[in-house]
């Protein structure tokens, strides 16, 4: 299993005021203490991101993770409704975003099972998106700093802000990254 990072407050990495001493590179050394190991991505709260984010976290060997399905499990519906909401998402390459953090998760808890369950029946394996040997390259096509590429849940880039859309991307076979767009 892979161990990714989350910052240390659930900071939005891209405002001025945040310290990436503290939310990042201190969150870094405290998780890779724990699990004996250098991390390898993280996924910004809020999926807030940036080109100067994605590579301020590439310059710290960190891929940034992004999700396909938002369950919403922390607004805590009911296990069934989490995994409804999951199962409703349900594609190759995708990636639930669930929260382990900030009050009772019970209900998270018990939505796993449910989830994991219907999608093996269906056909799907789980994978580690934390496997990555490199960071991905960020490509800031426009120039300005406004927009670039993220990974994405099958392992291609995904633009975001106002880089143009990604075609002919290089996927890169059993591994959950792309090094650069074509």
């Amino acid at each position: 299993h892979g161990v990714g990072a989350h910052t240390t407050t659930h900071a939005d990495l891209t405002k001025a005021s945040t310290s990436w001493s503290v939310e990042v590179d201190q969150n870094l050394a405290e998780l890779g203490g724990i699990v004996g190991r250098p991390l390898e991505c993280l996924r910004p709260p809020y999926g807030a991101h940036t080109a100067a984010t994605v590579a301020a976290l590439g310059e710290r060997g960190l891929a940034t993770i992004m999700w396909t399905s938002n369950p919403a499990d922390y607004t805590r519906p009911g296990p069934e409704v989490i995994a409804a909401r999951a199962i409703a998402d349900a594609s190759p390459g995708a990636v639930i975003g669930l929260h382990d953090g900030g009050g009772n998760r019970s209900q998270t808890v018990a939505a796993l099972p449910i989830i994991i369950d219907w999608y093996r029946n269906a056909g799907y394996r789980f994978v580690s998106l934390c496997s990555v040997a490199h960071p991905p390259v960020v490509k800031d096509l426009a120039g300005n700093g406004t927009g670039g590429y993220v990974l994405d849940s099958a392992g291609g880039l995904a633009p975001f802000g106002d880089a143009p859309a990604v075609t002919g991307a290089a996927y890169w076979q059993n591994r959950d990254t792309a090094r650069a767009v074509a």
